[in-house]
């Protein structure tokens, strides 16, 4: 089945459903490529009605395999694709120093709506947009808005909170620990509700958050969690 839109009134469809398909329970595909488009056999036109196949591509800051975030943000753009009968790509593993190329490579490319799975991608997103007007741009958990760009927000607040909660009644030590991978605004409030989560059960318990600098070294992240 074909859907139709005009640019406009598809814009702010699929950033509905993006923003909802993100928050699907992840699946356990495991493609081999670091680049993969589905649906690869679309024309860039659908040959009954001659309207163009819209494109969406994502790129994430770590393997589609993880069991969380970069995993749900690939089946949920995935989903958005088929519901819409449209074509996806993606590339994983994208650092930051990456991340304006990557994007910028999706625009030159003609891809409809661009998504940068974190907030890490805000400023990227910003520097790209402008010179892609006819790309839209979507970033996950971060903070920016603008003529074609914009941002959907998870709740990590509440999340936080009631992990903090839990951590608080736990902690045998009285010392609890958050840790993460990089410093922005999404990470910076979960860490800031998991404090005051503790805190609301256990007002005299030691809370430290630590930042490993990568989302993705596990050597980092034990070893953060070890000290």
């Amino acid at each position: 089945m074909t859907i139709k839109f005009n640019r406009h009134s598809f814009i702010k469809y699929i950033s509905a459903t993006v923003a909802t398909s993100l928050l699907l329970n992840a699946c356990a595909d495991s493609p081999s490529t670091m680049i993969l488009t589905e649906n690869p056999g679309n024309d860039s036109t659908d040959s009954g009605t001659g309207a163009e196949t819209f494109k969406i591509a994502i790129a994430l800051p770590g393997v589609i395999t993880d069991g969380g975030w970069n995993q749900s943000g690939y089946e949920g753009v995935k989903k958005a694709a088929e519901i819409l009968n449209g074509e996806m790509i993606y590339v994983e593993n994208v650092a930051q120093p990456d991340q304006t190329e990557t994007l910028s490579d999706f625009g030159w490319k003609g891809y409809d709506l661009v998504v940068g799975h974190g907030g890490q991608f805000d400023a990227a997103i910003q520097q790209v947009a402008t010179e892609f007007p006819d790309t839209f741009f979507l970033a996950v958990n971060g903070n920016i808005a603008g003529k074609n760009y914009a941002s959907v927000t998870t709740n990590y607040f509440q999340m936080g909170y009631l992990a903090g909660v839990v951590a608080g009644l736990m902690t045998q030590s009285n010392k609890v620990a958050y840790i993460t991978g990089l410093s922005f605004k999404g990470s910076n409030l979960q860490g800031k509700a998991f404090e005051l989560g503790a805190q609301s059960v256990n007002p005299s318990i030691e809370i430290v958050i630590s930042y490993t600098g990568d989302f993705n070294d596990i050597a980092k992240g034990k070893e953060a969690a070890l000290a």
